[in-house]
């Protein structure tokens, strides 16, 4: 595919059309395709000369794959028994690089066959919105120069998220970095960092957290709130603080500071509100991401947005503006890339005048930090301030031959259901390979119940087999109406991590 799909000034082609998406990210992406799919004469601009987005050039893919990395370097080391080595001297930056890029290289161009067998008209530049139905492009292809004027009768927003900038944190690239971390192109450190300090125990913060120490990091986790990850189900979450702990995640909770800076060309230090100054190798500043708003000029024409800059849209997608609308990240939590390809998906249908039915199952949601976690549905907590009556079955990874042969059997698959009917109220995992099992929970959900998973023949040796253990203690419980304990995956952590 050559530069034909860009568009740039000067072009004859008109530049208007039935929809014009703004960002190339996984709800633009989608948003795109689906309305050309439904025969709208589409625009995708990015102000990106590459597309795709945070998550494939800083964010969801790259982290992966340094995640990948750190995981065959544990593996190994656990199979050779090698505790006495450097494990950081198992990673190279600059063939991680090149292994990204190589990634990189073919998603892009694998979106770039999709766009042009749509036949959407790729345009890079910087847009800001100026009204309904029109946008001011600058900077186009990214050199500099020109401008031009886009107008569509449907203008869909996906434009994500950037870091969040926090006053008096400089941040360098060399030992203080944002949330886009040694992926930047920014980055100016060359090796892998011997002592991390994580400001933030989120989503991002944390999967960096838990990279870095299977590598052999020191990890320490700065986080101002009390609770870590308060949305999962609270076995799960325990369980994987206490599993972090375990693999040398120092945490630091209802802990803040004062200041950032860098003491020399070697090293960063974080004072703590208490005087206690920590030093590290790096800081890695993940306190949130801030949306894109401010670049499309949406506060100059009157958007209403919600607390944080996000932008306020109703169940159709639909923004403040007649004739715009918005996805993905921009319109706020949970900024996952699969829900929102989702939402661009529904908002594009909206836009064009597609029914689209209401949602009625949840969506899954995972945490790649190690070990994975992965939920869909409504926790043990939620159930339980509901008022909702509910069973629950746990299997444990040490009772599966899979999780043996893998050489790691922490984890477990905790099914939450109505001990009335069967159907499932809740799947939450920690483990290994935690995102993939998810979805068999998630296709049971929506059209059967607890007595799929014993009723049917699982391939052994699996992980899946877990599914159909934790039915049948679950059963089990029922039948013999005794209560069951709590989760307890302390059995393979040392007792002075266990759970209280």
């Amino acid at each position: 595919m050559g530069d034909g799909m860009t568009k740039t000034a000067g072009h004859d082609e008109s530049s208007h059309f039935d929809v014009v998406v703004v960002g190339a990210g996984p709800a633009g992406q989608r948003a795109a395709m689906q309305a050309s799919r439904l025969g709208a004469h589409v625009a995708l601009i990015e102000r990106r000369r590459l597309i795709g987005g945070t998550y494939l050039h800083a964010g969801t893919i790259p982290s992966k794959i340094l995640r990948e990395v750190a995981m065959g370097i544990a593996r190994r080391r656990r199979s050779l028994y090698l505790a006495e080595a450097d494990p950081t001297s198992d990673l190279d930056l600059d063939d991680l690089d090149k292994r990204i890029s190589q990634v990189l290289a073919r998603e892009v161009r694998l979106l770039r066959e999709q766009l042009e067998a749509e036949h959407i008209t790729l345009i890079h530049g910087d847009a800001r919105l100026v009204g309904p139905g029109e946008l001011h492009l600058t900077d186009l292809d990214g050199e500099g120069g020109g401008e031009m004027t886009v107008t569509g009768r449907k203008i869909i927003l996906a434009a994500g998220t950037k870091p969040r900038q926090v006053p008096g944190i400089q941040v360098d690239h060399q030992a203080i970095f944002d949330s886009e971390f040694i992926f930047s192109p920014k980055r100016r450190c060359k090796t892998v960092p011997r002592s991390l300090i994580v400001l933030g125990a989120g989503t991002i913060g944390s999967e960096y957290a838990g990279t870095f120490a299977a590598i052999g990091c020191r990890v320490t986790i700065v986080e101002p709130r009390r609770e870590f990850f308060p949305y999962l189900d609270s076995d799960i979450s325990a369980s994987l603080r206490a599993r972090m702990s375990k693999d040398g995640v120092e945490f630091r909770l209802q802990t803040r500071f004062t200041k950032v800076e860098r003491v020399d060309d070697f090293l960063a230090r974080v004072t703590l509100e208490s005087g206690e100054a920590l030093e590290a190798d790096a800081v890695l500043v993940a306190l949130g991401r801030t949306p894109c708003v401010e670049e499309l000029g949406l506060k100059d024409i009157g958007m209403e947005l919600a607390p944080g800059d996000v932008i306020r849209v109703d169940d159709q997608f639909r923004t403040s503006i007649p004739g715009v609308y918005a996805a993905g990240d921009v319109i706020g939590f949970p900024c996952l890339a699969s829900i929102s390809a989702e939402q661009g998906r529904r908002a594009a249908s909206f836009a064009m005048g597609k029914e689209m039915p209401t949602r009625v199952n949840p969506h899954p949601f995972s945490i790649y930090t190690i070990p994975e976690v992965s939920m869909i549905g409504r926790t043990e907590q939620e159930l339980v301030a509901e008022g909702v009556k509910f069973a629950k079955g746990i299997a444990y990874y040490r009772e599966l031959p899979k999780a043996s042969i893998s050489g790691d059997d922490f984890g477990a698959v905790k099914l939450l259901f109505d001990p009335d009917t069967g159907s499932l109220l809740g799947v939450h995992i920690i483990g290994e390979q935690a995102s993939e099992l998810v979805h068999l929970g998630q296709a049971v959900m929506g059209v059967g119940t607890i007595d799929y998973f014993i009723d049917n023949v699982f391939s052994y040796p699996t992980l899946a087999e877990a599914y159909r253990i934790a039915a049948l203690n679950g059963l089990r419980g029922l039948r013999s109406e005794a209560e069951q304990d709590p989760i307890d995956l302390d059995s393979v952590l040392p007792l002075d991590l266990a759970m209280s």
